[in-house]
């Protein structure tokens, strides 16, 4: 199964020309891979100018410095972009005036232009120097709509991802116990999430001398790349029993997941998830905690971003789910004891990766969510 850039580009170019955008400027990072199925280095100017340009009509084009265009054409996977256009770094002149013939070739000095949110301000006065009589338009929505529904070959990889953090709960079952430090146990679980294959593996290195107390709680985070695509997926392992409070807590979260999760289907839209887990929570803990207010959003959309994006699940979206979208639902809380390997106080929560099929939705990650203690 391969990636289809150019139906991405086609989905594209018909919400463009719905929103009245001539073309798509996208700069190096997630947005780039999506379209390009690679990125240049998302610095932006002045270390880099390397935008994507997408018209509405006619071929996309790759302005790059000879060095980001040898690393573009000597990839394995065959390029769709074909017209590349560089400069050498440091050559101001040379790189602006690329973008600027390029605009003009197009027919786009003057027309509008889409941009991300994420754009630097370096590339938005360079985009305002080329082509002063252009009309740039934040076309985050558009971008948005498209990459919070992933094809099959994303699910795909997802999927894996979402294997990869039940392999990486389970490994944290297996090996943390008290008595070890944390830096014996972290490169335990590293060798077995490493052995099922993803795209790398990170070791936290704060407190690994650390010895693991009875008493401790420790929140597990598993966002393990698979060609790019991770889920954002989350429990917590209790060290010893847990005190009472803490037990009634963690009831209260699960019970929380699983009104959420049976919500999940076409049409619900992402704010009545977020209000009645909100709503969930605060009756749930009223004789522990009165008042309650999750500090989070219910959950977000997961993919090629670092861990969050399209759909939010929060108050005031009103968004409504369709089939494809893959996001997590992370009801939860912070307790009074402090997490040292994240360095702050740790979250009680839930967090798994949801896909919504055409009547519901499904599971992507397995693991208990029931407390685990060892």
């Amino acid at each position: 199964m391969s990636v289809n850039y150019k139906e991405r580009v086609r989905k594209a170019r018909k919400l463009m020309e719905s929103e009245g955008l001539d073309c798509l400027h996208i700069l190096g990072g997630t947005n780039q891979t999506y379209f390009a199925g690679w990125s240049s280095y998302p610095w932006g100017w002045p270390y880099w100018l390397s935008p994507l340009v997408i018209p509405l009509d006619g071929d996309a084009s790759f302005i790059l410095t000879e060095m980001h265009k040898e690393i573009y054409l000597s990839g394995k996977e065959k390029r769709w972009v074909t017209d590349v256009r560089t400069y050498f770094d440091g050559d101001r002149e040379k790189a602006f005036n690329q973008l600027k013939t390029l605009l003009k070739e197009k027919k786009l000095d003057k027309a509008t232009i889409g941009v991300e949110n994420s754009m630097a301000f370096g590339d938005y006065e360079v985009l305002r120097e080329v082509a002063p009589e252009a009309k740039i338009k934040n076309a985050q929505t558009l971008i948005d709509t498209l990459r919070q529904v992933k094809d099959e070959q994303e699910i795909q990889w997802l999927r894996k991802s979402a294997e990869i953090g039940d392999i990486y709960f389970k490994a944290a079952a297996d090996y943390y116990r008290e008595g070890r430090t944390i830096g014996e146990v972290q490169l335990e679980i590293a060798k077995a999430v490493f052995n099922a294959g993803p795209d790398g593996v990170s070791i936290p290195t704060e407190s690994k001398s650390r010895i693991i107390r009875k008493g401790d709680v420790f929140n597990l985070e598993a966002m393990y790349p698979v060609h790019g695509y991770s889920v954002d997926v989350d429990r917590d392992i209790f060290i010893g029993p847990p005190t009472d409070r803490e037990r009634k807590m963690w009831q209260v979260i699960v019970d929380t997941y699983r009104k959420i999760e049976a919500m999940v289907r076409p049409g619900v839209t992402c704010h009545e998830l977020d209000t009645t887990c909100r709503t969930l929570m605060r009756e749930g803990l009223k004789g522990i905690i009165p008042n309650y207010t999750q500090p989070w959003k219910v959950g977000h959309g997961v993919g090629l971003g670092p861990g969050h994006e399209a759909p939010r699940l929060e108050q005031g979206n009103m968004t409504k789910l369709v089939p494809g979208m893959v996001f997590s639902i992370d009801p939860g809380l912070f307790i009074e004891k402090y997490d040292p390997i994240f360095g702050y106080s740790v979250p009680l929560h839930v967090e798994r990766a949801m896909l919504v099929t055409k009547r519901a939705c499904e599971a992507l990650e397995k693991y208990t969510i029931e407390l685990v203690q060892v």
